[in-house]
């Protein structure tokens, strides 16, 4: 490729959501945020985009009815919000440049009404870890009755070593993205030699 593309929006949401569903269609389950993210990462790399990473995130969702129960992923709460048994109990998502790509916030359901994939710019500060005692840089936005609160986690680390981190555990996820991926996409992915064409007629 002669360079790299400049980000774009929904080029970014077109991606959050091809991993969303990629995800769906090979685990069948939402919680699956260590390989999906995984797969998400890996998928622009091979367009060509090497600025694509995985952090530890915390996301919360509630209602506008206060009594009604929120949701939240990744924050340290009663350790009962593990994903599987052999799962995680924190939560990852994807940077991107100056973008934030959340795709497995649709476990999340406060009252009944699931959260959608989130793509969103990072606010000032957002990049900084800060330690546990200080006040971290949170984005919130509303969605339909919803109000959802999205940061960095304090602590940067535990996911690495679990067997959804592995490339054999994504591979098939990425798979299935390049069979379904956009013709804008498609096309990149040739160039980039991600995907390989059969010229002979």
């Amino acid at each position: 490729m002669t360079g790299t593309p400049p980000l774009v929006e929904e080029d970014l949401r077109r991606w959050n959501l091809l991993a969303n569903q990629a995800a769906f269609d090979v685990e069948g389950v939402r919680n699956s945020c260590i390989l999906t993210s995984s797969a998400l990462v890996e998928f622009p790399h091979l367009l060509g985009r090497h600025d694509a990473r995985v952090f530890r995130a915390e996301a919360h969702a509630h209602t506008r009815d206060r009594y009604t129960c929120g949701s939240a992923v990744g924050w340290d709460g009663d350790g009962s919000r593990r994903a599987k048994s052999d799962g995680w109990s924190g939560h990852l998502a994807v940077e991107c440049g100056t973008w934030v790509l959340d795709l497995t916030l649709d476990q999340l359901d406060p009252g009944g009404i699931s959260v959608s994939p989130a793509v969103f710019r990072k606010p000032d500060g957002y990049d900084t870890t800060p330690p546990l005692w200080q006040q971290r840089v949170w984005h919130e936005w509303t969605e339909r009755d919803l109000i959802i609160r999205h940061a960095r986690h304090w602590k940067q680390i535990g996911w690495k070593s679990k067997p959804a981190a592995r490339p054999s555990a994504w591979r098939e996820v990425v798979a299935v993205m390049l069979e379904q991926a956009a013709p804008e996409d498609f096309d990149r992915l040739v160039e980039s030699g991600a995907i390989l064409i059969d010229e002979e007629t």
